[in-house]
């Protein structure tokens, strides 16, 4: 599969940073990113180490949605993803997730519009059901 471009039989494979994993990913084919980066983002969110989860989360996304070689379709594949995994309760913990929201956010809200307003205003009424944040404030004033 294509994942295991990252995960192989060695034991060293695992302790592999976040980076290390999305530096293997460059050389895959196209038609395999998908795939490969949406099981990265899975595997990144079912750590136990909430500052890990966070961590790698924001890395991925910095990747998937910054660098040309991953390509908008596989960057709005996986930000579909992530907001699904966060819809779906993949992270528990409210603080965590509001803070991978807000990662998030301010990595996607420069390349709004290449990745869909939809998408970022998913993120957006997640963040609102979340709490009473100034985020949740102005989403409250502006949808009356």
């Amino acid at each position: 599969s294509c994942i295991s471009v990252y995960q192989s039989s060695s034991p060293t494979t695992n302790s592999l940073t976040m980076e290390g994993k999305l530096v293997k990913l460059q050389t895959i084919a196209q038609k395999d990113k998908s795939q490969a980066y949406t099981s990265l983002l899975l595997e990144a969110l079912a750590q136990s180490n909430p500052t890990a989860v966070a961590q790698d989360v924001h890395t991925l996304v910095q990747v998937v949605l910054t660098q040309d070689h991953v390509g908008l379709v596989v960057g709005r594949q996986v930000l579909a993803e992530l907001v699904k995994q966060l819809k779906e309760g993949a992270v528990k913990d409210n603080e965590l997730r509001k803070q991978i929201i807000k990662d998030t956010l301010a990595v996607a809200q420069p390349r709004l519009v290449s990745y869909e307003e939809q998408v970022c205003l998913r993120l957006y009424e997640h963040m609102y059901r979340l709490s009473t944040s100034p985020v949740g404030q102005y989403l409250k004033i502006s949808t009356r």
